[in-house]
């Protein structure tokens, strides 16, 4: 971290000089206190221009500087608005005395402190360092700052009930938390507060004293079993590298199930264990059930590989295997109800057995079920399934997930078809589907075929009704070619990938309702008209001329071809100008032009092109002879 810039010294008759980075001297960032110095005085300092703030800010503590003679810190003065310092600059602190500042407290600690309904709260921002035969009063003070016990050698902290929040490096560099003899069963516990668990025990034990811990990652990575006393303590242990057992030796009473869930599900683990005296739950081959095992309600999230779901389960909770490693699952057909996020961002989960049960997962099936398993691999929904729930597949979209004969409605964000090889190739509609409740269907997917009438909602899915200004990072194709089979007749019909909602819904109204030889050739031609910009509209009647071959396409492009050129030119879309001036629309004057305008961009592609293409049009030149003969 650079040093900051030092505007302003000033050294006061007690030997203390302080050092600012402003003008006003109000931002004190730096400190020298001479030997012997008994007290240091934090004053309030006055601005020169009564327009700026006068709360007066020191901010000491990445200054590496020690004061073992200080013993007292003396703060003055109501516009003191930070006193930011190490323990280790003053380790000798025993008293702080307060004049005229109601924010902070004064006592053996540094402490701001603020009025409540239920009387004065504080918040420890400094304990110093401490002797190790002291104790440390937490009477009141509801919040632990960062770094408060740093070098603290107080080996007894007391009247830790009303501590709220304390800070995840609030005990960084405690020397209490670094001696084996001050755990007991792996945990260092102070009252009712989980300060650390022993790094290198393998077995801790969680008392049901415990309501409150530091909210730091402890390393849980050598510990192989955390036996919790209480439930309630499980969120309070926090650390991604447990990989053992969970053992819940409670029994008590928990009303509430909703409750259940965010307790048992908080923390990650290989297995779980349940006392056999808990009426509520219990764990079957370390996966925890309703007492009756008929509820799935949480999966170890750090079990790895297969899993068959038991016979006789009926329901797999909400969040039940949520964010875990298993890689398969099979669901036995005595499951009838699947809820919210059960099986969500299963990373590693690679194969779904579903049961022949569910046949309409929006009815027995919540939201985001299977939402982002990213690592799915291509399979085929089976045929017995009639309906996909809300968001059920939602995230998977790297996985193509194939519909057949059977299916009938995708709710809302359900599944994301494509075809996997080619977007080029066509995705085939099942016949059975009758709703699509959303955009369902990739990007760029532009080829559809369907059998006689065209699901509800499938040309909103492919369609996109926003408003574009212009079409800068808008992608092709911008035509979908949708293909009806009726009757053995094919029916083919090119709709601008680019329209206004009203047109959209119309068009999805028509193609579901009536047969496709009503449709009007005239009143598909005309759609590119509605699409959003001139530039989205011109691309559009390209790729259409390209597919149709239809000479007012043509016209349209000819009678815009200088906004063409230059948007393809703004854009350096090589490319595109080439298959662009194929069309002949340009003079041998404006090749000229863009031959220099090539040359200049360094479009050696282009210039070369445009320089074949003169020489071709470039009349022939004859030589003349004349022939004299003598006679």
């Amino acid at each position: 971290m650079a040093k900051p810039q030092i505007k302003k010294v000033k050294k006061d008759s007690k030997g203390v000089t302080y050092y600012f980075s402003d003008d006003d001297g109000i931002m004190c960032v730096d400190i020298d206190v001479e030997p012997g110095v008994k007290s240091v005085v934090f004053q309030e300092r006055q601005c020169a221009s009564k327009w700026k703030s006068c709360y007066s800010r020191f901010l000491l503590r990445n200054v590496k500087k020690q004061f073992p003679d200080v013993e007292r810190l003396i703060i003055s003065g109501e516009c003191i608005y930070t006193i930011d310092i190490s323990n280790m600059m003053f380790p000798n602190v025993k008293e702080v005395i307060v004049k005229d500042n109601d924010s902070y407290e004064p006592g053996p600690y540094l402490m701001t402190a603020k009025d409540t309904n239920d009387g004065r709260k504080f918040c420890l921002l400094n304990t110093f360092c401490s002797d190790a035969g002291s104790v440390i009063d937490l009477k009141d003070v509801t919040e632990i700052s960062s770094y408060a016990f740093e070098g603290c050698m107080a080996g007894k902290i007391i009247n830790c009930k009303d501590v709220l929040i304390i800070d995840n490096s609030s005990f960084c560099g405690y020397p209490a938390s670094m001696c084996e003899n001050s755990y007991k069963d792996g945990a260092l516990v102070f009252e009712n507060m989980l300060v650390d668990i022993d790094a290198g025990a393998e077995h801790v034990t969680i008392s049901e004293e415990v309501t409150i811990s530091t909210s730091k990652w402890f390393n849980l990575s050598n510990v192989k079993e955390i036996v919790f006393q209480k439930m309630s303590t499980i969120p309070l242990v926090n650390g991604p590298n447990f990989n053992g057992t969970i053992t819940i030796n409670d029994d008590s009473f928990i009303p509430a199930q909703r409750d259940i869930d965010k307790i048992i599900r908080h923390i990650h683990c290989s297995a779980f264990k349940v006392t056999e005296s808990n009426k509520q739950i219990c764990a079957v081959d370390g996966v925890i059930y309703s007492k009756d095992k008929k509820i799935l309600l949480a999966y170890p999230r750090h079990r790895c590989g297969d899993f068959v779901i038991p016979d006789g389960t009926e329901i797999i909770y909400d969040n039940a295997f949520a964010y875990s490693d298993i890689t398969s699952v099979k669901i036995p057909d005595s499951v009838y109800r699947i809820k919210t996020d059960a099986f969500s961002n299963c990373e590693k989960l690679k194969r779904i057995g579903f049961n022949k049960t569910i046949t309409d997962y929006s009815k027995y099936g919540d939201i985001g079920i299977f939402y982002g398993c990213q690592s799915l691999e291509p399979f085929t929904i089976p045929s017995h399934i009639e309906t996909l729930g809300i968001s059920m597949f939602f995230g998977c979209n790297t996985t193509e997930i194939r519909l057949q004969e059977g299916i009938k409605r995708l709710d809302a964000n359900s599944i994301f078809l494509w075809t996997r090889d080619s977007l080029d190739d066509e995705l085939i509609i099942p016949s059975t589907l009758q709703v699509i409740e959303s955009r369902i269907i990739r990007p760029g997917q532009h080829k559809i075929r369907v059998k006689s009438r065209t699901p509800a909602g499938l040309v909103n899915a492919v369609t996109n009704t926003s408003s574009y200004t212009n079409n800068d990072g808008v992608a092709g194709p911008f035509v979908i070619t949708l293909t009806i089979e009726e009757d053995g007749k094919e029916y083919v019909f090119y709709i601008p990938r680019f329209l206004s909602l009203e047109t959209s819904k119309n068009l999805d109204n028509f193609f579901n309702m009536y047969s496709p030889s009503a449709m009007s050739e005239e009143y598909m031609d005309s759609l590119y008209e509605d699409t959003p910009c001139l530039y989205v509209k011109q691309d559009t009647a390209l790729e259409l001329y390209h597919l149709t071959g239809k000479q007012f396409y043509k016209d349209f492009l000819k009678k815009s071809k200088n906004s063409i050129i230059k948007r393809y030119f703004d854009r350096g879309q090589e490319k595109e100008i080439i298959d662009f001036l194929q069309f002949g629309f340009f003079a041998s004057s404006s090749l000229d032009k863009f031959r220099k305008i090539a040359d200049e961009r360094e479009m050696s592609i282009l210039s070369a092109y445009i320089l074949e293409e003169q020489k071709k049009k470039a009349p022939k030149t004859t030589t003349k002879f004349t022939i004299c003969f003598t006679i």
